[in-house]
C-alpha cells in the first residue's frame, strides 16, 4: 500500500461511523420520499408514468468544487482516475480524506505516483495537480476491512503551498 502509518482508531472510527450513519440516513430519506410520492399519487394515476417521472434525472451541469476532486494514479506516464477525495480542515492545511479501499494496493512511490486534482472535471485541472505524499489508514481497516473503518487520510502538497 505504500507508506501507511497506523493512525489512532479513537480518532478515525467515530468519524467513519458518523459518515456511514449520514449515508444511511440519506438513503433512507430517498426511499421514504419515493414511497411518499407513490402513496400521494391519485388512485387513478398511471403507475408506469409515475415510475418514469421518478426515474427522470433532474440535474444541472456542475463544474466541481475546490474542496472535492479526483484521485489519479500515474501509470506509464498517463493519469488514470480511480477515486475521489475531499480536502479536510487541518492544522497543516494539506490533508485529504478518501475511502481506505481506494488506496488498497496503491503505492505513493515513486514520487508523483498518486495525484489529487481539486475540482477536476472534463479533463480540466482548474486548481492544478497535488502530489499525495503520505497515506494513513485505520488499523482496524488494515486488519479486517470493516466498512465502518473504510477511511484514509492523505497528505498532499506542493513546496510552499497549502491545499486547504
Amino acid at each position: 500500500m505504500g507508506v501507511t502509518a497506523a493512525a489512532r482508531p479513537s480518532r478515525l472510527r467515530p468519524w467513519a461511523r458518523r459518515l456511514t450513519g449520514h449515508l444511511a440516513a440519506a438513503a433512507t430519506f430517498a426511499l421514504a420520499l419515493s414511497a411518499a410520492l407513490i402513496l400521494m399519487a391519485p388512485a387513478d394515476s398511471d403507475p408506469v408514468a409515475l415510475a418514469k417521472a421518478l426515474n427522470v434525472a433532474d440535474a444541472n451541469s456542475f463544474n466541481g468544487a475546490p474542496a472535492v476532486g479526483a484521485l489519479f494514479q500515474r501509470v506509464k506516464g498517463r493519469l488514470m482516475h480511480f477515486c475521489t477525495a475531499s480536502v479536510v480542515r487541518s492544522k497543516s492545511e494539506n490533508m485529504l480524506v478518501t475511502a481506505a479501499h481506494c488506496m488498497e494496493n496503491r503505492s505513493i512511490t515513486p514520487a508523483r505516483s498518486i495525484i489529487f486534482a481539486p475540482a477536476y472535471h472534463d479533463g480540466d485541472f482548474p486548481y492544478g495537480q497535488w502530489v499525495v505524499r503520505a497515506v494513513f489508514t485505520d488499523p482496524q481497516w488494515q486488519a479486517k476491512q470493516d466498512p465502518d473503518d473504510d477511511v484514509a487520510f492523505l497528505i498532499a502538497g506542493r513546496p510552499g503551498r497549502r491545499i486547504q
